[in-house]
């Protein structure tokens, strides 16, 4: 009695969490944070890695050539 009491309590919280949810599960949340979905799509589409990328190649380059003329 006591499993089918707690089986139940749980499937109906499942339930109620999913309800809850909504379209939020989709990705497709309207109250979304724009700034958190801008920096979320930087992330997953590798945007930001090819920036910092080419920053710090840039930045490297630059270095070099500040030493090589040191010498």
């Amino acid at each position: 009695m006591i499993k089918r009491l707690f089986s139940l309590t749980l499937a109906v919280c499942l339930v109620a969490s999913l309800a809850a949810a909504g379209d939020c599960l989709t990705g497709s949340c309207a109250n979304g944070c724009p700034i958190a979905k801008s920096a979320s799509t930087r992330v997953a589409t590798g945007g930001e890695s090819l920036t910092v990328s080419a920053t710090m190649k840039r930045e490297l380059a630059e270095t070099v050539l500040a030493n090589l003329e040191a010498i």
